[in-house]
């Protein structure tokens, strides 16, 4: 059989057709191109994430980090209201630790005076790394 030579008719959906089953006719070469695209390399291992694992599932309720929303989750079935939290009370509850309290000045809180705009700060993903390594 000539790969070059031959074209391969195949049945597929179309997503962007409101998912319609379709016959696509493609050259020998161009079908195995895109066939390759979905073998992975010896060793790698594709995870899908589905349920409340998913990403469109986490975006849809809200939330901020997969751990946030697992426990979200199991407090839910329990019957108990969740209340959405910011990143700085996230790291308070964690950590046990409020960076907002000064220890210098017997513990008062302190004040946001001014916001220096970030230039290529880790800060995003700093909350993120620091839960990492707690849990």
């Amino acid at each position: 059989m000539d790969v070059f030579n031959t074209r391969l008719t195949f049945q597929a959906k179309d997503y962007r057709d409101k998912a319609r089953d379709k016959t696509i006719r493609l050259p020998g070469v161009e079908f195995l191109r895109r066939f390759c695209q979905h073998v992975f390399p010896k060793g790698i291992v594709r995870i899908r994430r589905f349920g409340i694992y998913n990403p469109t599932t986490i975006k849809r309720m809200g939330l901020v980090f997969s751990f946030d929303h697992l426990r979200r989750i199991r407090e839910a079935k329990a019957g108990v209201k969740v209340k959405k939290e910011t990143a700085l009370q996230c790291y308070s509850r964690l950590t046990g630790f409020d960076p907002c309290m000064c220890k210098h000045r017997n513990n008062k809180t302190m004040k946001v005076v001014a916001l220096i705009p970030r230039i290529r700060s880790p800060a995003e993903n700093m909350l993120k790394l620091l839960q990492s390594k707690l849990l």
